[in-house]
């Protein structure tokens, strides 16, 4: 599996849309096999945010509802100075239109966890300048979200990831990136989350989570970054062999998205989030299998070379939302 995984990502030789540091592309295939990378990436970049001014788009998490793929990511906003979240669209998996901001707060958010929990709709971003854990719930999904819980408070909680197994609601969190805490609760909307013993359950350079936990077969895969040689380098991946509420036990499989070296992602690609489906839009492309799942990834280019088009189209878009601003005021 080991060496599946090195040698999985297949990447273009050449790709003229480079230098936006972090942006987003999609992969297909068998999350725990070949994983090829899809035509057009990256599907979302600085560059086609319409109502702010974008530095970069990164931390992506896809849902799916009624065939419709939502995808919620950070944006660094750089008209307010901090991460806010984002959203795009797509009905075939190709074309992607963006929504607007969805969720922004006193603090920078970033790593927005969404999911579904018994027919309603869950976002865990972080917000560690707030010191909390906080769950937001959708009012009018996707664009509509409150508060509805705390979860964990007093610390500067990073990348925090849910986990419901075994009738119970798993948290993995970390506040200084080299030691992962494990939190457990019956009740995904309480406040009282009680500390796993054995907690910090990793420690040392693969702590901090990277995207959401695979459930493949059964069996849990833990995503994590790799901070060196630099901040977001590489995503690891970790077995689950073991989760009680007596004991935890992982074992690191290996590398799992390295940097390509060349376009989008040539220099560091931190966050991984997986969609067991595949859209219509890409099957009828005929690269990929009906089993095949659906992989979204950020990726880093220092290079500040963006594309002018889709610069030139996201400009005309936000002069648009803003005459229309006006006109509803």
């Amino acid at each position: 599996m080991l060496g599946l995984i090195r040698n999985k990502q297949v990447t273009k030789p050449k790709n003229i849309n480079r230098g936006r540091k972090w942006s987003i592309g999609l992969y297909a295939g068998d999350p725990l096999g070949e994983l090829v990378e899809l035509p057009g990436n990256p599907i979302i970049a600085a560059e086609d945010i319409t109502d702010c001014r974008a530095g970069f788009v990164a931390d992506p998490f896809i849902i799916e509802v009624n065939n419709i793929y939502y995808l919620f990511f950070e944006i660094m906003n750089l008209d307010s100075g901090q991460g806010d979240i984002g959203l795009s669209i797509s009905e075939d998996g190709v074309n992607w239109s963006y929504q607007g901001l969805v969720l922004v707060s006193r603090y920078h958010l970033s790593y927005p966890w969404v999911f579904e929990h018994r027919g309603n709709y869950f976002m865990l971003p972080e917000m560690n300048q707030g010191k909390t854990v906080k769950l937001f719930q959708a009012v009018n999904f996707p664009y509509e979200w409150e508060s509805v819980a705390e979860l964990l408070s007093g610390k500067r909680y990073r990348d925090s990831s849910l986990l419901k197994y075994d009738s119970l609601w798993w948290l993995f969190t970390t506040w200084d990136d080299t030691r992962l805490h494990l939190y457990y609760s019956e009740d995904l909307l309480s406040g009282s989350w009680q500390s796993h013993p054995a907690s910090p359950v990793a420690r040392g350079r693969f702590a901090r989570p990277a995207g959401r936990i695979l459930n493949y077969n059964g069996r849990f895969y833990r995503p994590a970054q790799d901070p060196l040689p630099g901040y977001g380098s590489r995503v690891m991946l970790h077995e689950i062999e073991e989760i009680s509420t007596d004991s935890y036990k992982e074992r690191l499989i290996g590398p799992y998205f390295s940097a390509s070296r060349s376009g989008w992602n040539s220099e560091r690609m931190h966050h991984v989030d997986f969609l067991d489906r595949i859209p219509a839009g890409i099957k009828q492309k005929g690269i990929v299998d009906e089993k095949d799942w659906l992989v979204v990834a950020d990726g880093y280019n220092t290079r500040w070379t963006i594309d002018p088009v889709r610069l030139s189209i996201s400009r005309v878009k936000r002069r648009l939302r803003n005459v229309r601003d006006r006109n509803f005021r």
